[in-house]
């Protein structure tokens, strides 16, 4: 099953991940750094291109990226991953273990 975000052009608070296993139990984070990576939808580059996440509870695989300028500025439908690597392996990976799309809508007010 496909996960899908929702965001609005602009917001700036943390997008956060709860790191799980196939099983859906969480996956200890402890040892681990992250990146993230946000692409739109057909686009060839990168918009957020493998910018550092923070690990906020390593013991229950929680992490986040802090957005920065120019991140959600854009609408549209964006291919994201987490990706997380300690010294010997790297996790690719998401809620569950997959790429998810966020979608940027345009705010009402």
């Amino acid at each position: 099953m496909a996960v899908v975000k929702y965001w609005v052009q602009g917001d700036t608070v943390p997008i956060t991940f709860a790191i799980k296993d196939e099983d859906g139990a969480a996956v200890s984070l402890v040892g681990y750094s992250g990146k993230f990576f946000m692409r739109r939808q057909g686009a060839a580059a990168n918009k957020v291109n493998g910018t550092a996440i923070t690990v906020t509870s390593a013991a229950s695989g929680y992490c986040e990226y802090r957005w920065i300028a120019g991140d959600v500025d854009t609408a549209g439908s964006y291919d994201c991953e987490v990706e997380l690597t300690d010294a010997s392996s790297k996790l690719a990976t998401t809620e569950p273990i997959q790429p998810f799309t966020l979608v940027i809508r345009k705010g009402l007010g």
